[in-house]
């Protein structure tokens, strides 16, 4: 996917979506790094996934068992990414390869619970429906705002 479709789609997503983002983007980046022809650019596209395994780690609320979990899960994958990283530079690539998989198996099992999470929200909140809607018009000279509380869309104010 282009950047400028992520930048779009980060503007407009929730919490639960930027996760789901920042999977995606790690699953693109070790797919590059795995298929990459060149050292560099694998270790590149490495670092990448490593920079948003930090950034998840720091967004956990650690108040909550399952944050000390996940951060547990993030450190093992980037145990894996370090290790493979140092496999490779040890011209040791077939064992690299091998480490990797596996962390990008990790990625993408993670991923997938995500995006089950956000399925069974996305169906619970069109069941529910909102309560409230609430816009803004403009007349000459002066602003109005409306809120309907019977509406049957789905945005909440």
């Amino acid at each position: 996917m282009e950047n400028k479709n992520y930048t779009a789609r980060i503007l407009n997503s929730s919490p639960l979506q930027l996760v789901i983002i920042t999977y995606e983007l790690m699953l693109e980046d070790m797919d590059k790094a795995l298929s990459a022809e060149n050292k560099v650019t694998a270790k590149s596209r490495l670092l990448n996934v490593r920079a948003f395994l930090t950034n998840l780690i720091g967004s956990l609320d650690m108040s909550m068992e399952i944050s000390g979990n996940m951060a547990s899960i993030y450190i093992y994958i980037n145990k894996l990414i370090s290790e493979a990283m140092l496999k490779s530079s040890l011209d040791k690539k077939e064992e690299a390869v091998s480490i990797l998989a596996e962390a990008k198996d990790l990625i993408t099992v993670l991923f997938n619970a995500w995006k089950a999470i956000e399925s069974e929200d996305v169906r619970k909140s069109s069941q529910k429906g909102s309560q409230v809607f609430a816009g803004l018009t403009y007349k000459k000279g002066r602003l109005a705002e409306h809120i309907d509380e019977n509406s049957n869309r789905d945005y909440k104010a």
